[in-house]
């Protein structure tokens, strides 16, 4: 299977599955849906910048978490070369619609949606399947081929993580 292949049926079932994250169904019975990517990230409010390490010392830390619609491959083994040289054996090949947007888990200090890019800094990871992940760079490139657009808008975008340990 090639990863235009993969992108291609990605797109088809991201369209299927719809945008919505999770319905208040799904909430109240406290399950994830197949097709959402669980997102975690601590949120440090307080504290001192320590100058010398760049840390944020003392404070309070924050779990926050929330849901976000997507289409996943997990990378198996190859005999034969990579095309991009950046995917590796037990990577997560995620597709996300256009505009990534996290709904936030009932419970926590606020509620409602916020956009993937906003958690930038937290250092968001991720859990698919019962299996934890930390995002990867990705080149310019697959991010490129990744990527589409109609008429400049954004319909949908890639997500490279590997497994965290």
């Amino acid at each position: 299977m090639n990863l235009n292949h993969i992108l291609f049926e990605s797109q088809r079932l991201l369209n299927q599955l719809g945008v919505s994250a999770l319905t208040p169904e799904m909430d109240a019975s406290g399950q994830t849906p197949r097709g959402v990517l669980t997102v975690y990230w601590n949120q440090n409010t307080g504290g001192q910048l320590n100058p010398s390490t760049g840390a944020t010392v003392g404070g309070q830390e924050t779990l926050w978490s929330g849901t976000l619609p997507a289409v996943a491959v997990e990378e198996g083994a190859r005999t034969v070369l990579r095309q991009f040289s950046e995917i590796a054996v037990g990577d997560l090949l995620v597709t996300l619609p256009g505009t990534p947007v996290v709904t936030l888990f009932p419970g926590q200090m606020d509620s409602g949606t916020l956009p993937l890019e906003a958690l930038a800094d937290w250092q968001p990871w991720f859990e698919w399947q019962g299996r934890r992940y930390a995002q990867k760079n990705m080149s310019a490139e697959l991010r490129g081929l990744w990527s589409e657009a109609v008429s400049g808008q954004v319909i949908a975008q890639g997500l490279l993580l590997r497994r965290a340990t």
